[in-house]
């Protein structure tokens, strides 16, 4: 019986309010085209979002940026240095625009605003993380770039991102080898000579596996033009060619 009063007192409620002009009717075609317009934006917005992450992470596998995460806790820092932070805080202010345009669907209110976001969140990174490491389709891209339109080959040149000079960061060719200590070659614009002290706790057959010739990259901090190694690592000439290519086309 009070469960009939309560829906009688809800309907007269909602009637005085549509008398009153609080509430408008609106016509049923009216909610479908805003419906067909917030799925599109929705689809939209979500396919921009996975591309960007999916571009995030080849630009760190492609600019071997990622190989700094094998360096321990210093290799961390440097690799939150030369992130791309740009690109990451335009996908999650896209996705928190996603966010708000779902909570315009009846289902987004059965879920907690910080739920919601985390489902997209997770969403897109299983999609743009798959996208990359998964599949082949920015590596074709890249090697096509030049037959792209020029708007995408040029923001596909931007994934070879060179290292920061200063910071104790480079690609660099060995030219020779010491006692715990390198002479190499900046694989950068200018070809700068550098010494290289290595770390004592180097295993030794990571030392013995350097050879003159080889292309490395060093992470370490860099003080009067030398750098005090934390991380080395060897990277694989197919990837060189790629990146002096980038470095090349920087510095034009």
């Amino acid at each position: 019986m009070e469960k009939e009063e309560t829906q009688i007192n809800i309907k007269d409620k909602i009637l005085n309010e549509i008398q009153s002009g609080d509430i408008s009717m609106r016509p049923r075609f009216q909610f479908t085209l805003r419906l067909i317009a917030l799925s599109a934006l929705t689809f939209f917005i979500l396919l921009i979002s996975v591309f960007i992450l999916t571009f995030i992470s080849f630009s760190a596998r492609i600019s071997h940026h990622d190989e700094l995460l094998g360096f321990g806790f210093r290799g961390f820092l440097a690799f939150l240095l030369v992130f791309p932070w740009f690109f990451l805080i335009v996908d999650i202010i896209l996705i928190f625009f996603l966010e708000r345009c779902l909570r315009n669907f009846k289902f987004g209110y059965r879920f907690p605003v910080f739920y919601l976001f985390l489902v997209l969140l997770s969403a897109v990174l299983i999609f743009g993380l798959g996208l990359d490491r998964g599949t082949s389709f920015n590596d074709s891209i890249l090697e096509r770039r030049e037959h792209l339109p020029r708007p995408i080959g040029n923001f596909y040149n931007q994934a070879n991102r060179p290292m920061i000079k200063g910071e104790g960061l480079c690609f660099c060719k060995i030219l020779a080898i010491g006692n715990k200590k390198l002479i190499v070659e900046d694989s950068r614009k200018g070809g700068t000579v550098i010494d290289v002290l290595l770390p004592n706790d180097l295993p030794l057959e990571i030392f013995e596996s350097l050879t003159i010739g080889d292309t490395v990259l060093i992470a370490g901090q860099e003080r009067d033009g030398v750098i005090e190694a934390f991380g080395i690592r060897n990277i694989p000439n197919m990837h060189l060619e790629r990146l002096e290519i980038r470095e090349q086309s920087i510095y034009r």
